[in-house]
């Protein structure tokens, strides 16, 4: 089968939606054909994880466009490492590659390099030897000869052998076992869409949604990666509002929706995602999560750490301009005010412990209550005359 052929067919492939099922049925007679192709090298990278054919894993992965053809990928032998180190972007060279499969997710044709004494020969070449043997002597008798046989006219003015020659059966063998796989060679390393969606039941769907949108791009979906950003906003400003906003009503409709609202984060997006991989029959390596979850636990540690700092100067403002209005109604001096309220110790509820420094160098212990969004002040100390 020419290789003319297979340039077509993966042209055609770059512009098709097809199912993997229906790629496989296209590219099948072309599996395992060896063909030398020029080509213009782009970029390549370690290949890791498993590969259809065990030669090719821990090795390379070339992508290089064919002159007025698609882009391939070309896997290369860890024994041939030397022959990456040798070329550079736009480099242009000619090599006898395998065809392995498809990949789907890139939409890419997969070969594999394969050394010259390993090339398949596109014709299969005859040669052909000629032996003449010299007529043997004869002697002439008088008496009448039977006539000879058609064979043995043909055979006594020349003999010719033939002989073909094939490349060796081992060599072939050894092409066939490289074609038993059917799945693409490259390999993708996503986090488990699953695996996430449970463990956002406790880290948070917006914890959740960012690695879902990671993986998305990784798939080369950036618009579905897109909708569960949106998402991830969405439950950003949700747990803002239950946690800062003081509003009986509101935190009782979260309260409510809460629930159906992860049901349909999980159905919409995280299950979305497990069908897209089985029907597609994508298949990769697990993204471990360890480093995830740590960052999932420390960045709300450390936001919420900030975040109540942030209230407690917000309170601690507020506490000082109501203790201003107190000590002016207590001394009828227009000119006394609180320089600052301090926030010590919680006592229970909303009641804190404070401190607060007046403007003429006098200190008084108080309790700040928080009561919505207003701050009701107790003075614990009196008032030195």
């Amino acid at each position: 089968m020419a290789k003319d052929e297979i340039i077509e067919q993966l042209k055609s492939l770059k512009g098709k939606r097809l199912f993997g099922s229906e790629v496989e049925k296209l590219i099948e007679p072309f599996k395992g054909k060896v063909h030398s192709f020029d080509m213009i090298f782009a970029e390549s990278e370690r290949s890791f994880g498993s590969q259809s054919d065990p030669a090719y894993e821990n090795g390379h992965k070339m992508k290089c466009q064919i002159p007025e053809g698609p882009e391939i990928t070309v896997l290369v032998p860890a024994d041939q490492e030397e022959f990456i180190n040798g070329i550079k972007p736009g480099d242009n060279f000619n090599l006898p590659l395998q065809f392995l499969g498809y990949d789907g997710l890139y939409h890419r044709a997969v070969f594999g390099k394969v050394s010259h004494k390993e090339e398949i020969p596109n014709e299969e070449q005859l040669t052909e030897s000629i032996e003449e043997t010299p007529i043997p002597p004869t002697e002439e008798k008088a008496t009448e000869s039977q006539p000879k046989s058609e064979e043995g006219i043909s055979g006594d003015k020349e003999k010719k052998t033939r002989s073909l020659s094939f490349p060796k059966s081992s060599e072939r063998t050894k092409k066939s076992s490289r074609t038993a796989k059917t799945e693409s060679a490259i390999t993708l390393e996503i986090w488990n869409p699953e695996r996430v969606g449970v463990l956002s039941l406790f880290l948070t769907p917006i914890w959740g949604s960012i690695l879902l949108s990671k993986n998305w791009k990784s798939l080369n979906c950036p618009e579905r990666a897109r909708k569960v950003n949106a998402w991830g906003w969405i439950w950003l400003i949700v747990l803002i509002t239950y946690l800062f906003v003081v509003a009986n009503f509101l935190e009782n409709v979260i309260n409510i929706l809460i629930i159906p609202l992860l049901i349909i984060w999980y159905l919409k997006f995280v299950q979305e995602q497990v069908n897209y991989l089985k029907n597609n029959n994508i298949s990769y390596d697990k993204k471990g999560l360890l480093n995830p979850i740590m960052k999932g636990i420390a960045v709300p540690i450390v936001l919420g750490y900030v975040l109540a700092l942030l209230e407690d100067q917000a309170i601690e403002k507020h506490a000082t301009s109501k203790m201003t209005e107190i000590i002016q109604e207590l001394t009828n001096n227009s000119d006394s005010y609180c320089e600052s309220v301090m926030i010590g110790d919680w006592i229970t509820g909303e009641t804190y412990r404070g401190t607060a420094t007046l403007s003429d160098g006098n200190s008084l212990r108080i309790n700040i209550t928080l009561r919505g969004n207003e701050v009701s002040i107790k003075v614990k100390d009196k008032y030195p005359k």
